[in-house]
């Protein structure tokens, strides 16, 4: 199975040479997603870590995360999550780089007038 990176840019390959400018600054403007996906998932496993850290005290526990099934389950989700977060990052810079190639174009070809 593909991951989600190879999926976005298997999409974005198909499609990028027919968006138009305002279509790619949305896509440029993915970044601002990113980052605000990777910030939660940072807050998400900083929790995380509080819980487990917390099972290893003395007195009642939680149980949280205490088996391979559990603790893999996680790790695969954020994986997962990762994988996506860095195909929004690639679109991203991506669709930047065709819009600056676009303007740097446009004032090469207005500047030789």
């Amino acid at each position: 199975m593909s991951t989600d990176f190879n999926i976005l840019t298997t999409l974005w390959g198909k499609a990028k040479d027919h968006l138009d400018d305002a279509e790619l600054k949305d896509v440029a403007n993915l970044d601002e997603h990113a980052a605000s996906l990777a910030g939660g998932l940072s807050d998400i496993v900083e929790d995380i870590g509080c819980m487990v850290l917390a099972d290893d005290r003395p007195g009642l526990k939680a149980g949280n995360f205490t088996n391979a099934d559990d603790a893999s389950t996680l790790l695969f989700s954020i994986s997962r999550q990762l994988d996506y977060i860095n195909g929004l990052f690639h679109l991203s810079a991506e669709a930047g780089f065709r819009l600056s190639e676009a303007k740097t174009k446009t004032t090469t070809k207005g500047a030789k007038v």
